[in-house]
């Protein structure tokens, strides 16, 4: 039930986001870029990917809020992307990425234990041994 509400609610939010991109005369690109935000969005805790499980969590939460949300302001603004604007956003992809992974060594073992297979639950204790002794 919970399912199927969140697919019509889904539905209803790109209607209006297409509904006012095509009122506000937003650039040509708008709504593909849109679309990729939110499906990334949506499979990092939906099944099917579900890619907070699968290893690929910490990099869905970088290239979402720390590059595709700016780069579509951007984008908004310039009605371009520029290679300047996604060059600009990589230290900071970096950073988001192992504040991402950083903050789950604590929970790394409940997460295994839940059946998560995250980047800390996939490395090999050498590996995270070096990782945490940096």
């Amino acid at each position: 039930m919970v399912a199927l509400w969140a697919r019509g609610a889904g539905r209803v939010a790109l209607a209006a986001a297409v509904v006012l991109v095509r009122a506000v005369g937003a650039p040509v690109g708008t709504v593909p870029l849109l679309l990729v935000m939110l499906f990334l969005a949506w499979e990092y805790s939906a099944p099917a990917a579900a890619t907070s499980f699968a290893r690929l969590g910490e990099l869905t939460t970088a290239v979402v809020v720390t590059l595709s949300t700016p780069l579509f302001a951007f984008y908004l603004q310039a009605g371009a992307i520029l290679a300047a604007a996604v060059s600009g956003r990589a230290p900071v992809v970096r950073f988001q990425f192992a504040m991402a992974a950083g903050h789950r060594i604590s929970r790394r073992h409940r997460d295994a234990a839940a059946g998560k297979r995250t980047l800390w639950c996939a490395w090999a204790r050498r590996a995270r041994r070096r990782f945490t002794n940096a």
